[in-house]
């Protein structure tokens, strides 16, 4: 499985699509706090969508989906960030992920602590 997740960002939100080639039983994505070397806590849910990313039971896909090409696209505002970001401005936001601190981790029946895993490269 190969996941990309490309995304902007305007003053209000950060607009994102996600997707994942040959993916096999996909159940969540997250964006999750973090460096190379950490595994960090969900801040904001992609798949499936939902609220702030604070409690501990996190929405799955019922059912899973696979396919060869799987796309997923959303929008998310600071205000969706959750726990420790939540409450953060978008400048800080865009600030973390330029310095490497979040990584989006797709994750799978086989795997539910995660298959793929790529840190966030954003250029300011």
């Amino acid at each position: 499985m190969v996941g990309m997740w490309s995304a902007n960002a305007t003053t209000k939100n950060i607009k994102w699509r996600l997707e994942i080639y040959d993916g096999v039983n996909v159940t969540m994505a997250h964006i999750h706090l973090g460096n190379a070397s950490t595994n960090g806590p969900p801040i904001v849910y992609l798949v499936p969508g939902g609220n702030a990313a604070q409690n501990s039971t996190l929405p799955m896909l019922m059912p899973p989906r696979s396919g060869s090409n799987l796309v997923f696209s959303g929008t998310f505002r600071p205000s969706d960030v959750g726990a420790p970001l939540n409450g953060t401005t978008m400048t800080d936001l865009i600030d973390t992920f330029v310095a490497g601190g979040a990584y989006v981790n797709i994750h799978t029946t086989t795997y539910p602590a995660g298959e793929v895993r790529g840190q966030i490269e954003w250029q300011a």
